[in-house]
């Protein structure tokens, strides 16, 4: 096996333990950021980046190995966006464009659950996250 095929093995194994932290949690009544009343997190997750450019917010990344993204306008000061200000950070759902959704078909908006890494810059925020679907409780 090659190098190159143990590495891209790992970052899957990585994903799949991510997404399987982030499902945990959901089902176990864990910490749910940024739901409200109401409102629960459900699978699939979504593991992509989200890029911040002080105009627009953009999702790019895979939900059941699918592409999905998102872009939309979203002005903010980068100077104040830490890792806390994207978990939690939520994602019209209606604005993705890719082949996934929940089970239920309900869902309102992606919310970030987890951010992986982060990078920022004057002009740009980027952060790897992991996010799911909110949907109503009834």
């Amino acid at each position: 096996m090659s190098i190159f095929n143990m590495i891209k093995i790992n970052k899957m194994v990585v994903a799949f333990c991510l997404m399987m932290s982030v499902s945990g949690l959901t089902l176990a009544g864990g910490p749910n950021p940024g739901t409200g009343d109401g409102e629960r997190l459900s699978g699939p997750a979504l593991v992509g980046v989200i890029m911040l450019d002080g105009a627009t917010a953009s999702f790019t990344g895979k939900c059941k190995g699918n592409p999905v993204t998102a872009s939309f306008e979203f002005n903010v000061d980068l100077v104040s966006v830490e890792p806390e200000f994207i978990e939690g950070f939520r994602i019209p759902a209606g604005d993705l464009i890719g082949e996934c959704g929940t089970a239920q078909g309900t869902e309102t908006d992606i919310i970030v659950n987890t951010v992986t890494s982060f990078t920022k810059d004057p002009s740009l925020v980027t952060a790897n996250v992991v996010a799911m679907y909110v949907v109503p409780t009834n």
